[in-house]
């Protein structure tokens, strides 16, 4: 079995437990924010499922979070989440005009890159052909090493993917 085929087999796997794992993903959620601002507003510390998250937490949008996301950019930590954030992304401003967006290492591997790992999981042969790679990401940093943002664009490919340093 060749990375692809492991990669998609991973994938399907989870596709299989995606039930389980969003309710581990709400629960560790919850108790790593429960003592930041939002959490307290909200009482994550009482919410042990998705139904209860659904009461405690009110519908919103952007601008309900818009001056917390300042004080955050000012230094300003545990406002919004207790984890470190390492970059800001800016929105296309598709509904609007552009946003900031805190990024986290852990909303990257909990969230971000498992959109991006399902689509290349779920093309066979995608490193050996042709493929169109569109990105809603106009940069993701290398959290892992703590480097700066590398330009993400969509554009066709052709022959093997290059691994990344």
């Amino acid at each position: 079995m060749n990375e692809w085929e492991s990669a998609r087999e991973r994938f399907l796997e989870d596709c299989r437990d995606a039930v389980r794992i969003s309710r581990e993903n709400l629960r560790r959620l919850m108790e790593d924010n429960k003592d930041t601002e939002y959490g307290r507003r909200h009482g994550f510390a009482a919410i042990r499922d998705a139904e209860e998250y659904q009461r405690q937490v009110p519908l919103s949008d952007y601008r309900d979070y818009e001056e917390e996301v300042a004080r955050m950019e000012q230094g300003e930590e545990r406002v919004l989440t207790a984890y470190e954030v390492k970059h800001y992304i800016m929105t296309s401003g598709s509904t609007g005009r552009q946003k900031r967006i805190p990024l986290t290492k852990e909303a990257l591997g909990r969230c971000i890159s498992p959109i991006y790992y399902a689509a290349y999981a779920c093309i066979p042969g995608m490193d050996a052909g042709k493929y169109l790679h569109l990105s809603v990401l106009g940069a993701i940093p290398d959290m892992e090493n703590n480097k700066p943002a590398r330009k993400r664009t969509g554009g066709l490919g052709k022959g093997k993917r290059r691994k990344r340093a």
